[in-house]
């Protein structure tokens, strides 16, 4: 009897001990992900590309839909990546009803353009009108 405590006991420090290992090698690789507006570098005031269009990247927030930067050029195209983390479910149905952009993103396919014309606030939404936002144009 007192060897099969003593047996359960060198288990459950062993477990102990390989737990405290793992996790204390979990703690030396940890370093923060970088966030994916980071990841992308996207400016946060208007930049003309190298191609003559305007980078920018749509997220949501607890705020709505955020586009960075949130003031844009007018007659310049915009090139938007859609951060696909933050947006999900029918977000994804993403409509900007003064300029006709209707787009459903997915992975691989997370990528729209649009040339805003007229300085302004324009609005965005989401097929159902759950989620909205805005952005400006100069």
């Amino acid at each position: 009897m007192k060897k099969k405590k003593d047996a359960n006991l060198y288990v459950k420090i062993l477990a102990g001990a390989v737990i405290v290992v793992l996790v204390a090698l979990a703690l030396m690789n940890y370093k923060p992900l970088p966030t994916r507006t980071e990841e992308m570098r996207v400016p946060t005031t208007p930049v003309l590309s190298e191609g003559n269009y305007q980078q920018a990247m749509l997220t949501y927030t607890a705020k709505g839909y955020e586009m960075v930067p949130s003031v844009l050029k007018a007659g310049i195209p915009v090139h938007v990546m859609v951060d696909l983390e933050s947006i999900s479910g029918c977000l994804r149905s993403i409509t900007i009803p003064q300029l006709g952009v209707e787009k459903t993103v997915s992975e691989g396919d997370h990528v729209f353009e649009f040339t805003p014309t007229t300085p302004g606030e324009y609005k965005i939404i989401c097929a159902m009108g759950m989620g909205t936002g805005t952005f400006r144009v100069e």
